[in-house]
């Protein structure tokens, strides 16, 4: 699949390899935190009920997939044993060109894609943000594209240097 001629220009570090019982699972969990964090709006103060809302509509207006934990890197598929295991069911791929943003999610004034930078950290692509009432505001979580994750230090008292890359989520939660 990685040699095939038409997919020569796909970006392998955010390929998506989804299964249909998996994304039916997936679905379930995501309706499931939707409900769960309407039910805790209405339990909540005018601010807080206004943070946690922000939140479940950038939940809801996700994208969810079963995603596989499958290497698609083509020299490990190619080379390694086990890089290219078989696969049975029904099975989708998701590839597409290399992207040029890093996401801004969660509890903060203005989410959506900000420009990559190369050598810029977590913390200066949150700068310009403010913090909804509740937010974390010592760590933002990086998601990266072949959905690893790792935690970030942000604050001025243990702000470390982590750079996400192209196609990166930079979550902001409780």
């Amino acid at each position: 699949m990685v040699g095939q001629p038409r997919l020569a220009n796909s970006w392998w570090p955010g390929a998506v390899i989804s299964e249909e019982l998996a994304t039916a699972a997936a679905l379930r969990q995501q309706q499931a935190l939707l409900t769960r964090l309407a039910e805790q709006a209405a339990d909540s103060s005018a601010d807080d009920a206004a943070a946690i809302n922000a939140l479940r509509q950038q939940i809801q207006a996700l994208k969810v997939t079963g995603r596989q934990k499958i290497n698609l890197d083509p020299d490990i598929v190619r080379v390694a044993e086990r890089g290219n295991p078989p696969l049975q069911g029904n099975y989708t791929l998701w590839v597409g060109p290399p992207p040029s943003t890093v996401t801004l999610f969660g509890l903060i004034s203005r989410p959506g894609n900000q420009p990559f930078t190369p050598g810029r950290d977590v913390a200066s692509y949150l700068s310009g943000q403010n913090l909804l009432s509740g937010a974390d505001r010592s760590y933002a979580w990086v998601v990266y594209p072949d959905g690893r994750t790792q935690k970030a230090p942000v604050a001025y008292w243990n702000k470390r240097h982590v750079e996400p890359m192209p196609g990166s989520i930079i979550y902001v939660g409780l």
